[in-house]
């Protein structure tokens, strides 16, 4: 086998692999499910420069890679070879990122990080396109346009272009309504709540904010975290013991109890909630349809019908209310 042809076999599978990831990036736990540390990673601001999901913009460079390898002639493979490299060092530095930034590795992005770097490798040991091979290179062009055309159409698809109907229900009469999903474990996330607070004590009773935390399912105490919040969402007490969790800045079975009894939540009343049929199958349909809404990641902030995702400014989210009054 050829380098040239190494170099399309690993276009291939990376064009695989990006794949998943979309559909991971899309439908919040498909692929990767909910543990390790997929969602933090492909749901942060890192993983969606200028708002493109890193995997989609995969798919374009890996198809873009296999049609510059079909090619012929010295300038076509002048520019495959530095695609490649281009490829390779930005895989280097997502490899970097995912270590020193987040300090763990989601697998699919690891494994699609490590194929763009082995690509850039073989293809700066290439000397030129293969002998005939330039018969194919309307079939790799083809090949690029469709997945670039492919993932464009899934994410505008994907993506909601309104608020869904929980979102709409949530809705203020007479104020712009800002409803907050987010993640006590995303670290964007506590940035948002935090400029979402400077916000709100700016605009005052302009704005009607509304906080719903999405737990993630890789620790036993996510669950319990969740429920703890239903049962004080029942008592009118949730956003209190939502802003001390974000002040620890973490989640915990047990900080719940003592946040409910600073907050004063009767303990045995709060404890039986715990326990009901009724409140895990509320947490079920809320994670149901915030997974659902926030398909573009983590954090999402629906201001009116202005769906911002990833960390944004106090500027950006005063113009968006402005906007929505």
């Amino acid at each position: 086998m050829t380098l040239v042809t190494r170099v399309r076999v690993l276009a291939l599978v990376g064009l695989g692999l990006c794949a998943a990831l979309l559909a991971e990036t899309l439908t919040a736990g498909a692929v990767c499910g909910d543990g390790g540390g997929c969602n933090e990673i492909l749901h942060s601001a890192w993983a969606r420069p200028l708002g493109i999901p890193l995997p989609a913009a995969g798919l374009g460079f890996f198809a873009a890679m296999l049609a510059l390898s079909l090619g012929q002639g010295r300038g076509t493979a002048r520019l495959f070879r530095w695609w490649a490299l281009f490829g390779g060092v930005i895989g280097a530095g997502l490899l970097i990122v995912q270590a020193v930034v987040f300090g763990r590795f989601c697998p699919l992005c690891l494994l699609t990080d490590v194929v763009a770097v082995w690509a850039a490798v073989l293809a700066s040991r290439c000397g030129g396109a293969e002998p005939g091979s330039g018969r194919w290179l309307a079939g790799g062009l083809l090949s690029s346009i469709a997945g670039v055309a492919a993932w464009g159409v899934v994410w505008l698809i994907a993506g909601p272009g309104r608020p869904p109907p929980e979102v709409l229900a949530l809705r203020h009469p007479t104020r712009v309504t800002i409803v907050e999903i987010a993640d006590f474990r995303c670290r964007h996330c506590q940035f948002m709540h935090l400029v979402l607070d400077r916000l709100e004590a700016e605009l005052g009773d302009r704005v009607h904010r509304v906080c719903i935390i999405v737990p993630t399912g890789d620790r036993p105490e996510s669950r319990a975290v969740g429920l703890a919040l239903l049962c004080a969402r029942r008592q009118g007490r949730d956003r209190a013991m939502i802003d001390e969790l974000f002040r620890h800045g973490n989640q915990d079975a047990g900080l719940c109890l003592r946040v409910a009894h600073e907050l004063g939540l009767p303990k045995p009343a709060f404890e039986a909630c715990l326990t009901e049929p009724e409140v895990e199958e509320d947490l079920e349909r809320e994670l149901a349809w915030t997974r659902a809404a926030t398909a573009r990641g983590l954090p999402a902030v629906w201001v009116g019908d202005r769906l911002m995702t990833g960390a944004r400014g106090l500027a950006a989210l005063r113009e968006a209310v402005l906007r929505a009054e």
